[in-house]
């Protein structure tokens, strides 16, 4: 996933031809917010424009081993607490995105969101791995954020760890769901 500026990955920077009914991508509530001025397209936390490979690499020079941002005492004081959702401008994305339980189901990050784009990043410490996602979809729930960060994750800490990840998700509230995860034993019959 990456950014796209503009109305949708069919139509950059242009309206549509003919209008499209509220069913249809790139319309919420019968509106289309293609022409929006003064609005970045993509990551816009603090109005930080980049790409998803560049907000990555961000997440891991703030928490990645050794971080380059800041020193380590204040770099960790962003960490929110084990169950709460925020901590100093960071959410915990273990709780809702990891799907894990213990070391493998902790992560910190950042949901971002604005006029037709949703996005999200998060840094797994246990694996030292820094993740980010953005789309070209707006949703009331911001749910396909999370929901991808699940199955992505999972997919990659499989291959570091040689285990195979069974997950779900669910959505739940405005900051997305629950990502839950079992491995799947291997049956030799």
């Amino acid at each position: 996933m990456g950014i796209e500026v503009g109305y949708d990955g069919n139509y950059p920077n242009q309206k549509p031809a003919q209008p499209q009914a509220a069913c249809c991508p790139g319309n919420l509530s019968n509106h289309n917010n293609w022409e929006v001025d003064g609005v970045f397209a993509g990551w816009t936390a603090s109005n930080v424009v980049a790409t998803s490979a560049q907000i990555a690499d961000l997440a891991w020079e703030i928490w990645g081993p050794p971080s380059s941002v800041a020193p380590k005492e204040l770099t960790d004081q962003m960490i929110p607490q084990r169950m709460h959702i925020y901590g100093l401008g960071a959410f915990n994305v273990g709780l809702f995105a990891a799907g894990q339980t213990g070391k493998l189901g902790v992560a910190y990050g950042h949901l971002g969101a604005t006029y037709g784009y949703q996005s999200i990043v998060g840094f797994f410490p246990e694996l030292n791995i820094s993740l980010a996602l953005a789309t070209n979809i707006e949703t009331d729930k911001q749910v396909q954020t999370p929901d991808t960060m699940c199955f992505s994750y999972n997919a990659v800490a499989g291959l570091l760890l040689n285990k195979t990840f069974h997950c779900t998700f669910k959505t739940m509230g405005y900051y997305g769901g629950q990502c839950k995860c079992t491995e799947q034993l291997e049956l030799i019959v």
